[in-house]
């Protein structure tokens, strides 16, 4: 059977510790004099014993290098994916995913280059048929208008657009002509002999007679043909508006819209026959009242009819 210990025997052996503790610290020469110091040497015992523990362990650890430019460098090598401190950054850095991400950038940029490049030339080929379109328009414009003015305005004695138009006196015909063809017509039925008519002048279209009161009745007052102005000068504009379609875009040299640009032989024949008419009936007009026979044959021969 096991004694308990009393409180006496307690004590006995808690003095007895102290005891022992007291004559270990005297023979090292720190010799506790209260309780208090007696428990504070307790606790740096423990201590000492902690680090007499650990010191053993301590050359086993490295101890720390100074680091220097190239060391950092040599770590940044051998640690692969680790970052630079102080080394320059590479050219190319860059995951694999990276790598896919910049060549999808590039195939699609490549794409976007090929899809504005189909895009300009069918913009192109859309400003092409615009063109080709309007000038097909135009030319037909043009077509209409040179056609309008052949069938309107064609004299009926030389088939070709009245130039410098003249209207004979009498007011039951009204047909007009052009001044050189009229006058030619006229003066093809005198007689280069005596110099004078012996049949009647008749209008070309409708056949209505013609009264030319020569002799001592012949006067300026009776002359036979009048200027058809207003006729003149819608011809006129007409023809200025067809040349100025002509020469708002190109035609092929077969058009016969070219022969109304602006040295066209149409054009150009048209005025070379409006300004003879015009010198031809302002002379005959004006020398009227005093021509003779003579007068006439020499105006016919002029005339060469």
């Amino acid at each position: 059977m096991v004694r308990s210990e009393t409180p006496s025997a307690s004590r006995q052996t808690r003095n007895s510790r102290g005891q022992s503790l007291r004559r270990s610290s005297r023979l090292k020469g720190e010799v506790p004099e209260t309780p208090i110091d007696e428990a504070r040497h307790l606790r740096n015992s423990k201590r000492r014993t902690r680090v007499q523990v650990v010191v053993p362990a301590l050359p086993r650890i490295r101890r720390p290098q100074p680091v220097g430019l190239g060391r950092i460098r040599a770590s940044n090598t051998n640690q692969r994916g680790s970052p630079a401190l102080l080394a320059p950054p590479p050219r190319h850095v860059g995951t694999k995913a990276q790598g896919y991400g910049m060549a999808e950038a590039s195939q699609r940029i490549r794409e976007l280059q090929e899809e504005c490049a189909h895009l300009e030339s069918q913009l192109a080929c859309m400003r092409e048929t615009k063109s080709l379109l309007t000038q097909h328009s135009l030319e037909d414009v043009a077509s209409a208008k040179l056609k309008s003015l052949e069938e309107q305005f064609s004299c009926a004695l030389c088939y070709e657009v009245m130039a410098c138009p003249y209207i004979l006196n009498p007011l039951s015909c009204g047909h007009s002509f052009c001044a050189l063809c009229v006058l030619k017509s006229l003066f093809s039925r005198l007689h280069s002999a005596c110099g004078t008519w012996h049949e009647y002048v008749e209008c070309p279209l409708c056949r209505t007679p013609l009264f030319l009161c020569l002799g001592s009745s012949q006067s300026r007052a009776v002359f036979p043909f009048t200027p058809n102005r207003a006729l003149d000068t819608v011809i006129e504009n007409a023809v200025d508006l067809l040349e100025a379609d002509v020469n708002g875009f190109t035609l092929s040299p077969s058009s016969p819209l070219m022969d109304w640009a602006g040295d066209g032989s149409a054009k150009t024949d048209w005025l070379d026959r409006r300004r003879n008419g015009r010198e031809e009936m302002k002379f005959l007009t004006s020398s009227w009242a005093r021509m003779k026979s003579v007068d006439f044959v020499s105006f016919k021969s002029r005339l060469g009819v």
